[in-house]
């Protein structure tokens, strides 16, 4: 916990992440203090395939000034910058890779079960959802009801103000129509797909994934 910290900077980290430029950070946090700044954000390369080459990379508040945010959440946590301390800046010579163990345990739906009952306690507080959780329980359906996944997913889209992430609930969107999850005709469930990558790719120009997926569904179209 991050109360538990006594330095003027934090680096907060998984324990299945690796990180690499760890030899910058001291230099980091120096330039951190020089331009006032309350997070720096890292890369964050979250799956790889085969050959190692990062699938998807998201850019993470992972330094910290303490006391200039809070985490949020019980799932999927995100550090929610307190009012007037959310000056940041990327910095690309650190990277966090995540490292998932083959043999990890896990217990069944416990993410769902999490985020069914925040979902509900935000519901009955004020009736308005954090967008990340709407995110994240369209995350977890889509192994379990594809249906309420995409209930989630666009839900999310509709009220997102972070682009990088909307990029990637489009994305997850347009993969379940491509793989033919949804059930809806042939031609509604292409067009939607090419649609949602289409959506992903202006969103997110520096990620391939939604030109790729714009083009196997055109090939596929003829």
């Amino acid at each position: 916990m991050f109360e538990r910290a006594t330095g003027d900077f934090v680096l907060w980290l998984d324990s299945d992440d690796v990180l690499e430029g760890g030899e910058h950070l001291r230099a980091v946090c120096q330039q951190m203090e020089v331009k006032s700044l309350d997070q720096v954000f890292l890369a964050y390369d979250y799956a790889q395939d085969h050959l190692g080459r990062t699938r998807y990379r998201q850019w993470r508040e992972r330094i910290v000034r303490r006391g200039s945010a809070t985490w949020v959440n019980p799932i999927h946590e995100v550090l929610l910058p307190a009012p007037g301390r959310g000056r940041n800046e990327r910095v690309d010579q650190i990277i966090v890779r995540h490292r998932r163990k083959a043999d990890r345990a896990s217990i069944p739906n416990r993410n769902l079960k999490n985020l069914l009952r925040e979902y509900a306690r935000q519901q009955r507080q004020d009736g308005r959802v954090d967008p990340r959780v709407l995110f994240y329980l369209g995350q977890e359906y889509r192994f379990v009801d594809v249906q309420k996944a995409l209930h989630f997913y666009e839900r999310y889209v509709a009220v997102s103000g972070w682009g990088e992430e909307r990029s990637h609930a489009h994305i997850a969107i347009a993969s379940l129509y491509e793989a033919g999850c949804v059930a809806v005709p042939v031609e509604i469930a292409q067009q939607k797909a090419y649609d949602h990558f289409a959506v992903a790719a202006v969103e997110m120009p520096d990620s391939p994934d939604g030109l790729f997926g714009m083009a196997r569904v055109a090939q596929i179209r003829g």
